[in-house]
Formats: C-alpha cells, sequence, structure tokens
C-alpha cells in the first residue's frame, strides 16, 4: 500500500498493548492496516498484518458485506460528495468488522478510514474473543440525541480501543504515516484518562446529564481532598431522575452541583455502605447531590442504569454496576479491575498438564491455591509428577516431609516459610521452603522479583509441571502462562517441522530456525507437544548421522 505501512502498524500494536497493560490487563491483541485500492474492485483488499491464521478467502465476502452495510446506512441522507464519501468510508468501517468477525477472526474493532496513496486505509485491532468476552462489559443502552442515536462505551477497555483508533486515523492524514514515530507518539495514561472520561459518560448519562460534564475529574478531584484530616471514603448513587423520589430518604432543598468539588466532599462524609449520596440531573443540565438515600433495588426505567460510586481512600475510587466493579482509579489512573488469579486458567491449565487426575483434585488444588492467595508474604507452589523425586532432590536447599494431604489452613502455615510448597497433582506435599533451581532463560524479566523468575528457570528445565507464584506486591502469576495464541502457533511449526524432517538437508535453515524457536518457547508446551518435538528431534538426529 505505502513504503511505511509496517512500521505504522507496528507502532499501532505497540501503542495498543501498552495501553492494555497500563490498564492492568493481560489480553493478545494484533494490529491490522487494511487498505482497499480506489481502483480496484470491493472483492481486493491489502492487509498489513503479522498473523497467519487467515487467508485471503476469509476476505473474499467483503463485497456482499459492503453492499449490506451500504444499505444499512441508506436512510441517511447524502447529497453532497462529502456525505457521499462519508458514507462509503462508515459502510466500509462496519463491513470489515463484520466480515473478519464472522469469518471466525476474533473481536475486532476497526477505526475509521483515511487514504493513503490511493488506498483507503483502516487501522484494526483484533483480540481475541475468549479472553475478550471474560471482561466485565455490561451492555450500554442506546439514547436519542435529536434525530440521531447515540451509544456510550461498554467498557473502559472500549473507550480506550476506540481512542487508540482514532488517534491511529488521524496519524494516517499525515505526509508519509509511518516514516517516522512522531505521527504515533502519546503518553499511554494520556490514551487511558481520555477513556476513562468519555467511560464517564456513560454514569452521567443513566442519570440524566446531558452537559459536557467531565465527570471523571470531578470525582478524582473529590477523592483527592480531606475532610478534618480524614481521607474520602463514602458513595454515590447515580439514578435515573425518574427514580429520585423513590431513592431519596432526606432531599436536600438546595441541591449541590457535583463540580462544587469542595462542597461534594463534605457531603460524602455522612454517606456509609448502607445510606448513600443521591446523584441525578432532574433538568437534564448538569449532575447535582440531591439527598441522602439508601441503596436498593431500583427498577430500570427506559433503559436507564443505575451506577454506585465508590471513594476507597485518598486520591482511591471505582464505578460499580449491579455489584460488578467496571472501573477502578488510583491517583487519577484508571485501571480495569480483575481476580488476582485466574481461577478458570488454572482449573484448565492443571487438567492439561494432568489429565490422570479427579474432579476432586482439581478442587482440591483450587482451594490450596486460594488459600496460599490470602498468604500477605509473597509465596510459590509447585505442583508435578516428579514431587516425591524433586524433594528428594532438593532436600539439601530445602525441607522434605513425608507425603502429606495438605489441608488449606495446613498451606497458610508452610506458605509462610521462604521457599516453594512442592506438591503432587493429588494435593499431596512432599516439600517446604524448598529452593528452585534452573538455567538462566531469556523468558526471564527483570522487571518482576525473584519468585517470578525462580518459576520461569525452574519451568524452562521442567516443563511438565505447574507452578503459582503469588508475589508480595500484589500479581498472581501461574506458569506455564499459555495463551490460545501460543498455542496455535506451537501447533503450527510442529506440523511444520515434521514435515522438513523427511528430508531436512533440503532446508536446513528452516530446521534450525523451527527447532530455535520450539525450543524457547517449551516452557508452554503441552505434554503431548513435548513428546512430538522429542520424537521429531531423534528423528532429525537420525538422518544427520546418516548423512
Amino acid at each position: 500500500m505505502w513504503s511505511h505501512q509496517l512500521l505504522f502498524r507496528l507502532a499501532l500494536e505497540t501503542i495498543a498493548q501498552g495501553v492494555v497493560s497500563k490498564l492492568g490487563i493481560k489480553l493478545p491483541l494484533s494490529a491490522w492496516l487494511v487498505g482497499w485500492p480506489s481502483a480496484e474492485p470491493a472483492s481486493h483488499l491489502c492487509v498489513e498484518s503479522e498473523d497467519r491464521d487467515w487467508t485471503p478467502e476469509h476476505l473474499s465476502p467483503f463485497p456482499q458485506h459492503f453492499a449490506s452495510s451500504t444499505e444499512k446506512l441508506r436512510h441517511k441522507k447524502c447529497s453532497t460528495l462529502s456525505c457521499s464519501e462519508n458514507l462509503k468510508r462508515r459502510a466500509y468501517q462496519a463491513a470489515l468488522k463484520e466480515l473478519l468477525e464472522d469469518q471466525g477472526l476474533g473481536t475486532v474493532f476497526v477505526g475509521y478510514p483515511e487514504y493513503v496513496d490511493r488506498h483507503l486505509v483502516a487501522p484494526v485491532i483484533r483480540i481475541s474473543a475468549t479472553e475478550f468476552d471474560r471482561l466485565p462489559r455490561p451492555e450500554s443502552p442506546t439514547y436519542a440525541i435529536g434525530d440521531r442515536l447515540w451509544k456510550p462505551h461498554d467498557s473502559l477497555l472500549d473507550a480506550a480501543l476506540f481512542q487508540i483508533l482514532d488517534y491511529a486515523s488521524e496519524a494516517l492524514k499525515r505526509p508519509q504515516p509511518g516514516r517516522d514515530f512522531r505521527g504515533l507518539k502519546r503518553e499511554y495514561v494520556d490514551i487511558c484518562r481520555s477513556a476513562a472520561k468519555d467511560f464517564m459518560y456513560r454514569v452521567a448519562w443513566a442519570a440524566g446529564g446531558r452537559s459536557g460534564l467531565n465527570l471523571f475529574e470531578c470525582c478524582n478531584e473529590i477523592a483527592s481532598l480531606y475532610h478534618e484530616g480524614v481521607s474520602t471514603r463514602g458513595r454515590l448513587l447515580c439514578c435515573h431522575p425518574s427514580q429520585l423520589e423513590r431513592a431519596v430518604q432526606v432531599e436536600f432543598r438546595r441541591r449541590v452541583p457535583i463540580t462544587e468539588t469542595g462542597w461534594s466532599r463534605k457531603l460524602v462524609a455522612v454517606s456509609s455502605n448502607n445510606h448513600t449520596l443521591v446523584v441525578c440531573a432532574p433538568d437534564e443540565a448538569g449532575l447535582s447531590i440531591c439527598g441522602i438515600g439508601a441503596e436498593r433495588d431500583l427498577q430500570q426505567v427506559a433503559g436507564a442504569e443505575t451506577f454506585i460510586i465508590d471513594f476507597t481512600g485518598h486520591h482511591k475510587w471505582q464505578v460499580n454496576l449491579n455489584d460488578t466493579c467496571l472501573m477502578h482509579v488510583r491517583y487519577g489512573i484508571p485501571s480495569i479491575p480483575s481476580d488476582r488469579m485466574d481461577r478458570a486458567y488454572l482449573e484448565r491449565l492443571f487438567k492439561e498438564l494432568f489429565p490422570q487426575t479427579q474432579p476432586q483434585d482439581v478442587r482440591r488444588i483450587l482451594t490450596l491455591a486460594d488459600a496460599a492467595i490470602e498468604q500477605r508474604r509473597g509465596t510459590m507452589i509447585v505442583i508435578s509428577k516428579e514431587a516425591e523425586a524433586e524433594a528428594e532432590r532438593l532436600e539439601s536447599q530445602g525441607t522434605s516431609v513425608t507425603p502429606t494431604l495438605i489441608t488449606p489452613d495446613l498451606v497458610k502455615l508452610v506458605t509462610s516459610i521462604d521457599g516453594a510448597v512442592l506438591l503432587d497433582p493429588q494435593g499431596l506435599c512432599y516439600g517446604v521452603g524448598v529452593i528452585l533451581d534452573g538455567p538462566a532463560t531469556p523468558q526471564g524479566s527483570p522487571a518482576r522479583g525473584a519468585r517470578y523468575n525462580s518459576a520461569i528457570r525452574y519451568l524452562s528445565a521442567h516443563p511438565g509441571c505447574l507452578i503459582i507464584a503469588v508475589s508480595e506486591d500484589g500479581p498472581v502469576d501461574i506458569f506455564p502462562q499459555r495463551q490460545a495464541s501460543h498455542d496455535d502457533r506451537i501447533t503450527q511449526q510442529l506440523l511444520q517441522l515434521k514435515e522438513l524432517r523427511t528430508n531436512p538437508a533440503d532446508d536446513e535453515d528452516m530446521t534450525h530456525s523451527l527447532l530455535q524457536w520450539l525450543n524457547e518457547h517449551r516452557s508452554y508446551f503441552q505434554e503431548s507437544q513435548c513428546g512430538a518435538l522429542d520424537e521429531c528431534v531423534e528423528s532429525l538426529k537420525t538422518r544427520w548421522g546418516e548423512e
């Protein structure tokens, strides 16, 4: 499409990954650039992507999707050339999203397309649908604004991705986009804050607010203030104006605008877990504190929602909807709430690594993991079929014990000792306070602590085990950190290696390259994949020895 498209795509992908990480979640994603040559038929699309799980056939139904999207947008009157061009771009944007998702290529976000060297180019962010659907994203209602409809963002992540894509679309307007990184250079935290501001419009509109109120900054200001030496703790119930009479127990004669942050902070002090300040905009202007009420099951009126803004300390607050936390804010930086440990992933990984275990073994390991997380100090649990042998091998740098079926209470005791706890898949303990060994590996990270890197090193030498590393500062890491993208890539590389092993001399460099990649990612292998790789290696050794 143009000479700097690779650099542009890499910059877009880097920003997206950086923002998602700044929001506090792990989410595999990739960036695409999809161009539609202006002189070619609708079926011809150009794609800049590193992903290998798609083919040109995935894009062949594009003409039908484009025609369908165009018809859906026809009701908008477009008498001028600019409107007709805008209709084409919007139809292209909608058709591309629909097409890629219908082809099973994950959850896709598509930015507004811009022309670059006679190509109508749309920036695309593609996310694993399985991982994306795990995040709390209650669908937002649609509001009528004059003769058009407006739908707030479903979540903070949606708002952040739209911010990134809008930014990318603007950068595509620059001469030779991607030639340098000035066109795509913006602080991750700035994008996160802008996304939080956009997301808070959903809260404001649910309470009847129709002005351009920056509720995000108002809440940040309230959370930053002390009252009589005490940090901010209290709750705001943001409800639809039609629910005001039912929600309020003590109504204020003079409503307090939420923009009066000093006054609002003083009133927050009277709220508690049982009683909240009721916020809404009865006159569809700015939001105001209207009185004191109690949290109740307020009926949904006209598709409205009832949010709780919970102030939890100095510079700390969060947004809840139906007992689900949608956003944390700490010192003005928003994040997406997530469990310390991914129980679903732990359960799936445990069953993959130890397929012969019984359901009660799975439940026992999950219970023990929950108990370990409650340990205030960091700790580590290693689950291995070779636990007994490993406890004996590492006896000089740990304490081996007679096989004991460990309980949650015992876990809390033994994890208070520095070092790892060695368990077999049935939950029998063979060692406590064990200092793990292992060779240095490129998968380590100097940004993480000793437990994280110790787990990585040990896993590289013992790929069949499962490790739960609980850091003292909060994160819980489960090893191997297998992702769907890793599984797919490993499977593809193994298949390619099996084909090459029949005659490796024809492409010896490719064979060595595949072996190197597979060896570097061996910690992500399932047991069956380890066997397949060993089989290929032995076959190659035999053939190379013969030659």
